[in-house]
């Protein structure tokens, strides 16, 4: 084999470990910066709908207090209002998905699956840990998930408590066994 034909031999070899090392940097270089954008994103719409949950809380439900008295309004629970807060962005991002997922909810639609299950778990077992995100295979394909917790509080209970000392409005609307404890 003449000298001329190994040089170029070694250099294709160069070349195609080359190509092949800057294209794998590349691609994760590429698939970081994705995620990172996604995160971003999903952190701003989480924090809208939990801006409107606090906004509820403080701003609408004290105006609504004396007349869920006598008829219970869902517009007046922070939670129901970051929800529907968030439905109206997914109409325009279908892409992200929000849920005030717990263990047992007043409302159903609330309810955690099992992966998000285990997130609460993670969540009750390290109570300093304020957000947790990962990425889980969907039949859609790979997602991303940011997770936050929801503490109860003395605010929350007053509904949330016990069946016993829930407002009658709300045990008409939801019953008594979902919801409390």
């Amino acid at each position: 084999m003449s000298l001329l034909l190994r040089v170029n031999a070694a250099l294709i070899v160069v070349f195609a470990v080359g190509a092949l090392s800057t294209g794998l940097a590349c691609r994760a270089l590429l698939e970081a910066n994705a995620e990172r954008e996604i995160r971003d994103d999903a952190e701003l719409m989480m924090d809208s709908a939990l801006a409107a949950r606090d906004y509820t809380a403080s701003e609408i439900a004290p105006l609504l207090h004396v007349q869920l008295q006598s008829q219970f309004l869902p517009q007046s629970v922070p939670f129901y209002a970051a929800t529907e807060h968030f439905l109206r962005l997914h109409a325009s991002h279908p892409e992200y998905s929000y849920q005030e997922a717990t263990l047992n909810p007043t409302n159903l639609r609330d309810r955690a699956t099992d992966w998000q299950a285990d997130i609460i778990e993670r969540f009750r077992n390290a109570p300093a840990l304020h957000e947790f995100s990962g990425q889980r295979d969907t039949p859609l394909g790979r997602a991303l998930y940011l997770a936050k917790p929801i503490r109860a509080s003395a605010d929350c209970l007053s509904c949330h408590g016990t069946a016993s000392s829930a407002p009658p409005t709300v045990l008409a609307r939801y019953g008594s066994s979902n919801g409390f404890g």
